[in-house]
């Protein structure tokens, strides 16, 4: 993840439950929450943003004997 201000954290879950994915690289189809804190906002020394991403799987690949 890049554009993060010093100091900032960040959890990706499948679905918005679960565990922190955010150590992966590749990530599968399916509907992921991101929450980006960073210390020094304005809500009690911390600034929080949400995202939700969906993934999708490309299109299938047919192959055929001609």
């Amino acid at each position: 993840m890049s554009g993060l201000s010093a100091g900032a954290t960040y959890t990706i879950q499948l679905n918005g439950t679960g565990p922190d994915l955010s150590s992966q690289s590749t990530f599968g189809a399916g509907s992921y929450l991101i929450t980006a804190s960073a210390p020094n906002g304005n809500n009690n020394g911390v600034c929080t943003a949400i995202a939700n991403v969906t993934v999708s799987q490309p299109a299938a690949i047919t192959v055929g004997n001609d």
